[in-house]
């Protein structure tokens, strides 16, 4: 499978702007499915013996997994101040 330099027409800069204009609780989903797929695609390295890029998407997966940790305590100050969707 090819990997596509733009997701829907969007330049990188614009994907990012739309994923974190999400609300904190969605974009904590997003990081979190996020790392899941990258901790994935580290094992499927790791199991065709490509030890270098296994390590750095692993390294990115923790990354990602952190940054949903933090959006997620984001989340928790603002939820009490949120109107009701």
């Amino acid at each position: 499978m090819g990997h596509p330099l733009e997701i829907a027409g969007l330049t990188p800069e614009e994907l990012a702007k739309q994923v974190a204009n999400l609300r904190y609780d969605a974009l904590r989903d997003f990081c979190e499915a996020l790392a899941a797929q990258l901790h994935e695609d580290s094992e499927a390295d790791l199991k065709r013996g490509r030890m270098k890029l296994s390590e750095s998407l692993y390294d990115a997966y923790l990354a990602s997994a952190l940054v949903g940790r933090a959006v997620e305590r984001a989340w928790e100050i603002s939820e009490p101040h949120m109107k009701s969707v």
